[in-house]
């Protein structure tokens, strides 16, 4: 009988609620990507700086950023302290979408298998799922921005 599939913990570090606490995160995690083939960097590194610049601007308390494999999927989560902001999804059809920032969580949806979060008393968990395989990568690379946010936009120019 096959032993079940384990969880591997490769990073856990909390975060002050600061503006270098995105660039703190990639730094440690291209670290530990390096010794997971196959694992998409870029990614990777874009949705963690996703998920910690809302967990910063938007929580503003220090946060925890986990990353995990099990059976080929990368799992990375963020959990900060406010539990009453969870997140929104902007669409093209939302009159907020054209204003600055609040498209990141497209990127994130764009680039993971799933994402979601939880909640509890005290605290919130953004979570998203990555396949080791790299075409989160490859997709990452031959699709132009334009067309990952927002599909076609034109109808949005003045």
């Amino acid at each position: 009988m096959a032993n079940p599939p384990t969880k591997q913990v490769l990073l856990s570090v909390t975060l002050d609620p600061a503006t270098r606490s995105g660039a703190v995160a990639r730094k440690a995690l291209r670290a530990v990507l390096e010794v997971c083939p196959g694992a998409p960097t870029d990614a990777v590194l874009l949705i963690t700086t996703e998920l910690v610049n809302n967990a910063v601007e938007h929580a503003k308390t220090p946060c925890r950023l986990d990353l995990t494999v099990e059976e080929q999927i990368l799992t990375l989560a963020v959990t900060d302290s406010r539990p009453d902001a969870v997140p929104h999804v902007r669409t093209p059809s939302s009159g907020a979408f054209l204003k600055a920032g609040g498209r990141g969580l497209l990127l994130v949806e764009s680039f993971t298998q799933s994402w979601g979060y939880t909640v509890d008393d005290l605290t919130k968990t953004i979570w998203a799922r990555i396949s080791c395989n790299g075409t989160s990568d490859q997709v990452l690379s031959e699709t132009p921005l334009r067309s990952r946010l927002v599909g076609d936009v034109d109808h949005f120019q003045a």
